[in-house]
């Protein structure tokens, strides 16, 4: 069956055009040529963009090269990056730079960059005295119980008699 391409008006055999579950004869109206050189077409139009920096929706800059896209890191996030990451949460860097927790990590292996030791022994303390005071709170009992190095701690204390 000889069937006419409605993009390049050629006269071709049925073989020569996708099927389709509408249409006539079940077939696209474009011929497989013109169908794929549509398609390559639209994606160029609707995907690939210019290299160069850019913002989002967000308000973040990003730094688009060949297909993908990624977080523009300046020299200002750069050095803030290393002078606050050994002695600040994730999330608080996340804020300030305007990026995800995860980039942060991400960011900060790549540039070899470890939290302090101290800093972080200080924050597991301090988390565990906050979730025991939560336990307390919600009845039940906390858990540093006598001999835990925290449980001579005047903050867990005040909470004990307090319930």
């Amino acid at each position: 069956m000889i069937k006419t391409c409605s993009r390049c008006g050629q006269a071709k055999d049925s073989t020569e055009y996708y099927a389709s579950g509408t249409g006539k004869y079940g077939l696209f109206s474009f011929c497989k040529e013109c169908y794929k050189a549509a398609k390559r077409e639209t994606y160029a139009r609707l995907h690939k963009k210019p290299d160069g920096i850019r913002y989002d929706s967000n308000g973040r800059k990003l730094m688009h090269r060949g297909y993908g896209c990624r977080i523009y890191w300046d020299g200002n996030m750069l050095s803030m990056l290393r002078r606050h990451y050994p002695t600040t949460t994730n999330k608080e860097l996340a804020d300030i730079l305007g990026v995800g927790a995860r980039t942060i990590v991400r960011k900060a292996r790549e540039l070899g960059l470890k939290k302090d030791e101290q800093w972080q022994k200080k924050m597991r303390r301090e988390y565990a005295l906050v979730a025991n005071v939560a336990s307390v709170r919600s009845g039940k009992g906390g858990w540093f119980k006598p001999g835990h190095p925290f449980y001579g701690n005047k903050f867990v204390n005040a909470n004990r008699e307090r319930k």
